[in-house]
């Protein structure tokens, strides 16, 4: 039974480096990007058609329909059904190889519907200010620009979310844990999430 975090982030709250330093604490593998190119391998579907699809929900006044990948099944479905179902696959297939941290991609609900790993999912949110300037000296833009982008990622998240899993992306409720890495820094965080990893050998939870 693999020992698995998995991580929700607002736009700008660093969840993603936060999620790879916990890793190099633990000494375990972090999926974020890793698991669009794997789906790409997996289905033969070329790799800038499927970040077209990355954690969007599909638009069916935008619809396109998938003419090309390793399995015939895939022809005709949207870019972002075949990423969902391939994602799916490939979280469940690491899960099974051994303790790992997952970024996004719906894969605490993935994991609890389908395996019996011990499974944590945290959400990592920040203040407004926090994320914009974050989004602004990462992506080299300016305020306005910044928050617009953040906007349009979180309700991209919220929708993609919710259409898989019918929960409440970002809602403490839906989470073990939430941080907020505008009030403790990243390193502080990673150490939290990394002493509740060594917890979870000791206890009962799903």
């Amino acid at each position: 039974m693999s020992r698995i975090i998995c991580i929700n982030r607002e736009s700008g709250s660093n969840g993603r480096v936060i999620a790879r330093m916990t890793a190099d604490r633990l000494g375990i593998p972090c999926y974020d990007k890793e698991l669009l190119i794997k789906a790409a391998e997996e289905s033969g579907i070329a790799q800038e058609i499927l970040e077209e699809a990355d954690e969007r929900k599909e638009n069916p006044m935008l619809y396109t329909a998938v003419t090309s990948g390793k399995e015939l099944e895939y022809y005709g479905r949207s870019p972002n059904d075949v990423l969902y179902t391939v994602q799916k696959e490939v979280i469940l297939d690491l899960a099974e190889k051994g303790d790992c941290i997952f970024v996004g991609r719906c894969a605490d609900d993935i994991l609890r519907k389908n395996t019996g790993h011990k499974v944590i999912s945290v959400f990592i949110a920040a203040s407004r200010e926090y994320r914009i300037h974050t989004v602004m000296e990462r992506d080299g833009l300016d305020e306005k620009t910044a928050a617009g982008k953040i906007r349009r990622t979180d309700r991209r998240r919220k929708a993609y979310y919710y259409a898989h899993t019918d929960k409440d992306w970002g809602v403490p409720s839906e989470y073990e844990i939430s941080f907020s890495s505008s009030l403790m820094s990243e390193y502080a965080i990673a150490d939290m999430l990394a002493t509740m990893y060594k917890e979870m050998s000791r206890t009962n939870m799903p």
